[in-house]
């Protein structure tokens, strides 16, 4: 007779993965379960669903990668470049020129600043 219910160690058992991976993906990824005060319980059928859902599509990245960069010249100097692009722009998203400076208050200079705050 089959469970109902599949505990961490069964679905870490049926998955093949370690009981660690299995919380953690309740957690992050969103892999169906119930939660039952600290225990988590799951149904094999939305197991096996959520199995189906995350099919990969058969693509080996780095073929990909190989396949892109063929017809680029130099692929170091054209990977170097485009990684320091996108560090840039994140950075550039995240921080304002003002972020983390003590010295300045919206824009004003601390000599514009007066005892009580802005004049």
């Amino acid at each position: 007779m089959e469970k109902a219910f599949l505990t961490v160690e069964d679905v870490s058992a049926y998955l093949n993965v370690k009981p660690s991976t299995i919380y953690s993906w309740a957690k992050v990824v969103g892999i169906p379960h119930f939660k039952l005060g600290k225990m988590l319980r799951f149904k094999r059928s939305e197991i096996d669903a959520w199995m189906e859902a995350h099919r990969g599509n058969g693509i080996n990245p780095e073929i990909k990668a190989k396949e892109i960069l063929k017809g680029v010249r130099n692929p170091k100097m054209y990977i170097n470049r485009t990684v320091k692009k996108v560090i840039e722009e994140a950075k550039n998203s995240g921080y304002t020129p003002n972020h983390g400076k003590s010295d300045q208050i919206r824009g004003l200079k601390r000599k514009e600043v007066g005892r009580h705050g802005a004049i």
